[in-house]
């Protein structure tokens, strides 16, 4: 009796469908599930301020230049000045950042067609018809 039941687990546990297999029938019957949908990654780029001046020593062409002049552009801002016996101009360029955003589509869901059967689930199956075949026999003697 033992052995009648054992057989027919085994004959229903070979003859089931994987999972992978039931999903593949149901997107075939329902293709609305899979939906493609898009993934957003952003990347950011931090650009740090620069600054820079110099000096000019004092000449009979740089003394007209005794008023402060700034010009600012955006991001940049110069700056000329006469102090003393000399002249400076300084510049500076503010940090920025960038951010960009990068689009990836992917599925909900992802059928595959070919499944391959793990090399332990063979080794236990016929362990397991091994051990029926033996205890057929043994329930034979008997």
């Amino acid at each position: 009796m033992y052995i009648r039941t054992a057989i027919w687990c085994i004959i229903l546990i070979l003859a089931s469908c994987t999972p992978q297999k039931r999903l593949n029938r149901l997107v075939k019957k329902h293709p609305e599930l899979i939906k493609v949908d898009t993934l957003s990654v952003y990347d950011t780029i931090h650009i740090e301020t620069i600054k820079a001046d110099t000096v000019f020593k004092d000449t009979t062409f740089l003394r007209l230049l005794r008023d402060t002049i700034t010009v600012v552009n955006d991001r940049l801002t110069i700056k000329q000045y006469y102090y003393r016996d000399s002249i400076f101009i300084e510049g500076e360029c503010k940090g920025d950042s960038i951010i960009r955003e990068i689009r990836v589509p992917y599925k909900y869901i992802q059928p595959v067609t070919k499944v391959k059967t793990p090399a332990y689930m063979i080794i236990v199956l016929v362990g397991l018809v091994i051990l029926l075949i033996l205890l057929g026999i043994k329930s034979l003697r008997e």
